[in-house]
């Protein structure tokens, strides 16, 4: 770790462009394929496709609320075959993974088929909440399972071959408790950025005074290169312990790793009831800051389900959660603030709210939204209360035109009246559209195809990371259709939506576009960014990461290879040339170690269109290096207490040696400013 102390105006110039290869690191598939359907809304599609199961029995017997919470199902292709599949859980017999046979090998059949037990799928225990994620950086999707009133959770560990064993005990991720689990939500991602998913995992109704209890709604840390796919739970140590002052119990149904503030860390949004829903912002040092009140969250009674989108197009991601008739809709207003718009924007009195997803059903480049709903006490059966009395909740398709939300779920066939708790999105006959499956409880599911036909362009971008983790979970994506147009954002997730999970791939609708993409950015959970340029409409991108430029290659460039295998030459903290810079930082600012530099690479301004705001310019990882560096932005007002920076906007400024990392942030009086730099491993 190396640090710099910045304490007055200095000038820097720097020039030139950052420039990428065009399609570098890029592998392209095609899939072109003409589909029959009825055209203009979404239809069901469930039995033709093969999926014939039912959450519960009728006669299953109910005796506690947490089983009529139930009902969860994750998308993923966890045999590379190209087609997603889909894995159920259910709460009174074993789970099931339906293998999608795909249009080419099964035209006229279903396309769903049963492996379960051929894949090794056995577990009988009250299942819940499942997600995948590729723990082991192998290139397949393993698959993490949660439970209520059970004592452990699984995790199935794919062998390459079609099947799995379930190694949950082996990992460190059973949790086995004294204390049974209630399990629901599961996210994956990589918070310390080390190239390996870390797993957080969510309980409701355990009480805080239970032994064992911080064996309950923990994070798992990925143990990485040295033990990959092995775990610790590091929940306490990393300051994300779900206990909200004056509630008896933990009540985490949904977390979600993903990035609020833009500073390329992922930080921890957790959706709770009884008010305890939490906010946790990242340190970029293994911790986190719990920030749910200073950010205006928390404003709802009973959160569930949980949704993340670039609403607006600023940049920002929002977030969407279901309530019980009072959904939530947090705006995000930069510097690590929300302003709850719900009601503004007609998102309310939507019934008993459960999971819920942004999509773009149309391809026509707006985000709708759409959410499952529906509840019944558990001292009656489904069939019973619904008899005698007991209203059934439709689900919500809302539809947006330019920033107006309107309810259009009736004219898009998205009718289902069941208990939907579960809700996911995958392109299951890959015709470039969304389908939405929806998982209810005690009662069949429902596979929504999308047949809108819109004729709207669309682009579906798979990635592959290399120095990031394997499915480049956490990156940012930035599209810009057509030069002069604004850009639009999105972030691949490995969350879920309320005990479900989405395909990962990141889904972009284009509308009546019909010439290439203008460009692409991708911003790699590792700092890589990557430019593509000039990119073909209507097909599935595999992108893959380029190979990263490191500290290594940089001394290899710069030293004679005699000293290359000297710490006293090439070492991190070694200043050869006197200038005050040590070799990481000539490397991290573009500067040659073998020659003195009088210029320094930081300078702080004022604002000249603000006037209040402050700008702090450094310089930034070289054009063609610094991959593998991560820059600590922080400010003191006594030289003794540091905290980082909140910037309400960063630019990068493309430059010769050096790009220019300019932020711009509000703070009066007399303070302080350091950057920390480090290397990843």
């Amino acid at each position: 770790m190396s640090t710099m102390l910045f304490t007055g105006k200095v000038e820097l110039d720097f020039c030139s462009m950052k420039k990428c290869g065009r399609y570098a690191g890029l592998l392209i598939a095609l899939f072109p394929i003409s589909l029959k359907a009825l055209p203009g809304e979404f239809s069901d599609v469930t039995s033709a496709a093969g999926i014939r199961h039912r959450q519960y029995a009728e006669d299953f017997t109910t005796t506690a609320e947490v089983q009529v919470l139930t009902g969860g199902a994750a998308a993923g292709d966890y045999d590379g075959d190209g087609w997603v599949d889909l894995f159920v859980t259910r709460l009174d017999n074993t789970d099931i993974l339906y293998r999608n046979r795909g249009a080419f090998r099964n035209p006229d059949g279903p396309w769903f088929e049963d492996v379960s037990e051929a894949a090794g799928i056995t577990v009988h225990d009250s299942t819940n909440g499942a997600a995948w994620g590729d723990i082991d950086n192998d290139g397949d999707l393993d698959l993490f399972v949660t439970v209520i009133e059970g004592p452990r959770f699984y995790l199935h560990v794919n062998q390459g071959d079609g099947t799995f064993k379930e190694e949950a005990v082996l990992r460190n991720a059973d949790l086995e408790s004294v204390t049974d689990h209630n399990g629901f939500s599961v996210s994956f991602g990589d918070y310390d950025r080390d190239g390996w998913l870390d797993i957080h995992i969510c309980e409701w109704g355990i009480l805080l005074s239970e032994p064992e209890i911080e064996k309950h709604s923990v994070l798992l840390r990925n143990r990485g290169a040295a033990s990959p796919g092995y775990f610790d739970n590091v929940t306490e140590s990393a300051g994300v312990t779900i206990a909200t002052p004056g509630s008896e119990k933990m009540y985490a149904f949904t977390s979600t790793f993903t990035d609020l503030d833009n500073d390329g860390w992922l930080d921890l949004a957790v959706s709770a009831d009884m008010r305890t829903s939490q906010l946790f912002w990242n340190n970029r040092d293994g911790t986190f800051t719990e920030g749910t009140i200073q950010a205006g969250i928390n404003k709802g009674s009973s959160e569930m389900g949980s949704a993340f989108g670039d609403l607006n197009r600023d940049g920002l991601l929002d977030w969407f959660i279901t309530c019980i008739e009072d959904n939530r809709f947090y705006r995000n207003l930069g510097g690590r603030t929300f302003s709850e718009e719900a009601a503004a924007r007609g998102l309310q009195n939507a019934g008993w709210g459960w999971g819920a997803q942004f999509l773009d059903m149309e391809n026509d480049g707006d985000l709708d939204l759409i959410m499952t709903n529906g509840y019944h006490p558990y001292e009656t059966s489904i069939e019973f209360y619904y008899m005698f009395g007991g209203v059934r909740d439709l689900m919500h398709l809302w539809r947006n035109d330019e920033g107006v939300l309107t309810d259009v779920s009736g004219s898009f066939g998205i009718t289902d009246a069941g208990e939907g708790k579960g809700l996911l999105l995958f392109d299951y006959d890959r015709d470039g559209d969304e389908d939405v499956f929806v998982a209810n409880t005690g009662e069949p599911p429902i596979l929504y195809r999308n047949d809108i036909h819109s004729g709207n362009a669309w682009l579906r971008l798979e990635l592959k990371g290399t120095k990031s983790n394997s499915q480049g979970i956490g990156a940012k994506v930035k599209v810009i259709s057509v030069e002069g147009e604004e850009p639009r954002y999105f972030e691949l997730s490995g969350a879920s939506n309320y005990i479900s999970q989405n395909e990962a791939k990141i889904h972009v609708g284009l509308g009546a576009l019909e010439e290439p993409v203008h460009s692409i950015q991708i911003n790699w959970p590792s700092g890589m960014e990557q430019q593509l340029r000039d990119v073909p409409i209507n097909q599935t991108l595999t992108i893959a990461e380029p190979e990263r430029f490191e500290y290594s290659d940089w001394v290899r460039s710069q030293f004679d290879e005699e000293y290359l295998d000297d710490p006293l030459v090439v070492g991190l903290e070694i200043d050869g040339d006197g200038d005050g810079f040590t070799n990481l930082q000539e490397y991290a600012f573009g500067f040659d170690p073998q020659e003195y530099n009088t210029e320094s690479p930081m300078a702080l301004e004022k604002d000249s269109g603000t006037g209040g705001d402050n700008i702090f310019r450094f310089a930034h990882p070289r054009a063609k290096a610094g991959d593998d560096l991560v820059f600590y932005r922080e400010y003191s007002e006594n030289l003794h207490t540091w905290s980082p920076l909140v910037v309400m906007e960063e630019t990068i400024l493309p430059g010769m040696d050096s790009d220019v990392a300019r932020l711009r942030f509000s703070k009066s009086g007399s303070f302080f400013l350091r950057l920390r730099i480090s290397l990843l491993p």
